[in-house]
């Protein structure tokens, strides 16, 4: 008997057309699965497609976007029995990654469609709100506050904007703390990592396993612009870690404040600004297909 799939495709992530693939998955012939596909053109229709999530029992749920699609589709399936299926299609993709799904929707695609193995990861939480990629605190947050606003997404429009601002941008000064270290500097980027990468395999937190049971902090002081390039370089040779000007812990629980507004991240989608931020770990609370 075929499993039960609900296809949910964001038609715009990533700046990528699906037409292409949805015509691929109109016509696939499914060996294994019995493909039911949901597609929204505004915000306002989530709220209808999550429910039927939610109220649902298909065998797997496929998230066919990039991480932030994978989010809004996995929030709704945490700690149950629900399998989440991800056909990569964003910019950056760090959880596929990560896990070693193909970059190529279609071989993603028949592998869901074979006899794919299971893997429960964790998650996270910044003040209730979940992620299952990266959590962004500072420049990597003002940047991607800023690429959510671009007409045109995908990779070089990522570099442009990160290049227009970095020299630009001040951090807050922010108070780190946890049950056993306590800081506080300015820092230019802190990343909370379930996985290891922002996306792109720029890995920011090389160390990071979905299913260790913790969530890797990486906090980048702030410095001369030249110190900074030398910190981002390190970062896209992997050896971010490697740099005096990072602080890197592996925590549980975390709180970050500061006097000042400051932006965040989830999965690479941009929130409103807060002052306080209240990070938890969610230990083996995904099931994903990979």
């Amino acid at each position: 008997m075929k499993k039960e799939a609900l296809f949910i495709v964001n038609p715009i992530s990533g700046g990528k057309s699906k037409l292409k693939f949805l015509k691929h998955l109109n016509s696939f012939k499914f060996k294994n699965l019995k493909p039911t596909i949901l597609m929204w053109n505004s915000s306002e229709e989530w709220k209808e497609i999550s429910e039927k999530i939610i109220n649902s029992n298909y065998d797997i749920y496929v998230a066919v976007g990039g991480d932030g699609t994978v989010n809004l589709v996995a929030r709704n399936l945490i700690n149950t029995n629900k399998i989440l299926g991800i056909v990569p299609f964003g910019s950056g993709n760090g959880l596929s990654r990560h896990l070693g799904i193909s970059m190529n929707p279609i071989k993603a695609l028949n592998r869901l469609d074979s006899n794919f193995e299971t893997l429960t990861i964790d998650s996270g939480t910044v003040n209730n709100y979940n992620f299952f990629c990266t959590a962004g605190f500072g420049f990597d947050a003002v940047v991607a506050n800023a690429f959510a606003q671009l007409k045109s997404r995908g990779l070089f429009g990522y570099v442009k904007t990160t290049i227009q601002l970095l020299g630009r941008y001040v951090p807050p000064t922010y108070k780190i703390e946890s049950k056993d270290f306590a800081c506080q500097k300015q820092y230019y980027i802190i990343t909370v990592a379930n996985a290891n990468q922002f996306g792109n395999n720029v890995k920011i937190a090389p160390k990071a396993s979905v299913n260790d049971n913790l969530l890797d902090l990486v906090a980048v002081r702030h410095s001369s612009l030249t110190n900074l390039i030398l910190v981002a370089l390190k970062l896209l040779s992997g050896n971010i870690l490697k740099s005096k000007k990072v602080k890197f812990k592996q925590i549980e629980h975390l709180t970050i404040s500061s006097e000042k507004p400051f932006y965040f991240h989830l999965d690479g989608e941009p929130m409103k600004e807060i002052k306080h931020a209240e990070i938890k770990i969610l230990p083996h609370s995904l099931i994903v297909a990979i």
